[in-house]
């Protein structure tokens, strides 16, 4: 008996000098981890993407998508160098009651603990030393969260580590990074924050461009701009130093959001699965969010998602969609979503027609003519097609419920519930 009491004294004493990390079970589903940036409107419920940023505070609402909101990054109708909005001395300041009125007129786009970033990529668009940044941030807090105490108020974008900061539009990259890179940018407005405001980010947000990278090889691009050649394991070097970042801070509780990614070089559906699947998997008990099984990254959003062909010609090899349907890019990034959100509704634009169930012909009045139907199965790709349902009372396109709307002579109904199979049946 002596001898338990001794061992069990023995255990819990290592236990207190060496304590064991266990982590939280995933603070998010796949789904919401994975975002875009976006001009693309409701098209991109295609993507299936759980939420998205527009680099601006306004929105019209997407129905099953998170918004993520900017403040204090690009005044209207200017271009680069950026032009910063006005920041609000005060919650009572007209800019902020501006944000505060349209906010409070579109509260379903806005719900509580909505997320909002300060900046773009801060101290490189818009030229702010960091001590501003750390002033202007403080105010946008205060403004943001005196609309609502729930909203979540993260940092700007912080570039890589090479990067040279405030911008020097002569020398874009930095050998030294802890002298006068975003290293020594983070440092000196988080210090200021801390010390000075008392005040931290709700979260920090990052972008994942390597160009700056110690020995990134170049290319040209459509419009004659000059990129770097994205690789992954810069990539990955990347975010490990924002983490190295954050825990210097005893920051490692707090989500790092890495909201603009991509590469322009022509390789991109490559890097995009490489650098994806490091997203999903990547962890380190030193530096990784505790309340997130130790990831180092919470959510992602590739850059860019656009629906008008005119919008950023100059990224065309990173473009996840264009007028309306899926890039090989972005059917590849879709495919990666383990989660996919249900319609909910049988919506003819939420998927791309990619295949056909053979036999099926669809002739809803409203088109005039016949058409392909795919069915698809929550969760799957295109090619794993499973009929759900082949009786049924009620029509499936929304646009046409009249009794001429109908599959093979028979009107078609498709089960959708949180907790029976889902599925949709859209006109190809």
């Amino acid at each position: 008996e002596m001898k338990k009491i001794i061992l069990i004294f023995i255990i819990l004493t290592l236990q207190l000098i060496y304590p064991v990390s266990v982590s939280a079970g995933p603070k998010y589903t796949m789904r919401e981890r994975f975002g875009v940036g976006s001009d693309g409107g409701g098209a991109m419920g295609k993507q299936g993407n759980g939420w998205y940023f527009n680099w601006s505070a306004y929105t019209a609402k997407i129905e099953g998508i998170d918004f993520m909101g900017t403040v204090g990054f690009r005044k209207d109708g200017t271009g680069d160098p950026v032009v910063v909005e006005e920041t609000p001395d005060n919650p009572s300041s007209p800019i902020c009651q501006q944000k505060k009125n349209y906010i409070l007129n579109h509260i379903d786009v806005y719900p509580d603990n909505t997320s909002w970033t300060v900046g773009n990529e801060i101290g490189w668009d818009d030229g702010r030393t960091a001590d501003k940044y750390a002033d202007d941030f403080v105010k946008w807090r205060a403004c943001l969260k005196s609309i609502n105490p729930t909203f979540q108020v993260g940092s700007g974008g912080l570039v890589d580590t090479y990067t040279k900061l405030p911008r020097d539009w002569g020398h874009g990259c930095t050998s030294t990074p802890d002298v006068d890179g975003s290293s020594a940018y983070f440092r000196t407005y988080m210090t200021k924050l801390k010390n000075v405001y008392h005040v931290i980010p709700d979260f920090f947000v990052a972008h994942a461009y390597t160009w700056c990278r110690p020995g990134t090889t170049t290319t040209i691009i459509p419009g004659g701009y000059t990129v770097g050649v994205a690789n992954v394991q810069d990539f990955k070097n990347l975010i490990v130093a924002h983490r190295q970042l954050l825990a210097e801070f005893g920051l490692q509780k707090k989500d790092l959001i890495m909201n603009e990614w991509a590469d322009f070089s022509g390789n991109s559906v490559n890097y995009l699965k490489d650098t994806v699947n490091y997203l999903m998997t990547a962890t380190d008990q030193n530096t990784g969010n505790p309340d997130d099984e130790y990831r180092l990254v919470q959510k992602w959003a590739w850059f860019l998602f656009v629906d008008t062909p005119n919008d950023f010609p100059e990224w065309k090899n990173a473009w996840l969609s264009i007028a309306g349907k899926l890039t090989p890019l972005g059917e590849a990034y879709k495919a990666m979503i383990p989660d996919r959100l249900p319609i909910g509704s049988y919506d003819a634009d939420y998927w791309t027609a990619g295949c056909t169930v053979s036999g099926w012909t669809c002739v809803p009045s409203n088109y005039g003519a016949s058409v392909p139907v795919n069915v698809y199965v929550d969760g799957t790709t295109p090619d794993n097609l499973v009929v759900v349902s082949t009786t049924a009372t009620t029509p499936h396109n929304p646009a046409d419920p009249g009794p001429n709307n109908a599959c093979n002579g028979t009107a078609h109904d498709f089960e959708i519930s949180n907790n029976e199979v889902r599925t949709a049946l859209i006109a190809a």
